[in-house]
């Protein structure tokens, strides 16, 4: 009789002892796929930043590229009627114009830091 209950503490101990193993690798593995997951979740927002950016200085580029064409073709206008000072002035003008929005621009972000 104390041997039969000897063997049912032990095998009561036993399973007790797996299960708590099993459930220690089974939080490791969810541990190890959770990492894995957050990683390429990860590198998905890396990718999906950088195509992003990619076509914004795309869209950037073509809006510089059709602005230096229409200079290029005020520029020939203006020569062909004898007026290239006056197209060197308006240049001038514009380029003191965007000048000034860039510097206002940079006292804002520079007061919006200081706040």
């Amino acid at each position: 009789r104390l041997r039969a209950n000897t063997h049912v503490m032990q095998r009561a101990w036993r399973g007790a002892r797996v299960r708590r193993t099993l459930e220690t690798m089974l939080l490791a593995k969810r541990m190890d796929d959770e990492q894995r997951m957050y990683g390429a979740v990860h590198l998905q927002r890396l990718f999906r930043g950088h195509v992003a950016r990619k076509a914004a200085q795309q869209i950037r580029d073509d809006e510089l590229n059709l602005h230096l064409a229409a200079v290029r073709v005020q520029l020939a206008w203006y020569k062909r009627n004898d007026q290239f000072t006056a197209f060197v002035l308006l240049r001038c003008l514009v380029l003191q114009h965007e000048y000034d929005l860039e510097d206002a621009w940079l006292a804002y972000n520079k007061g919006r830091a200081d706040a």
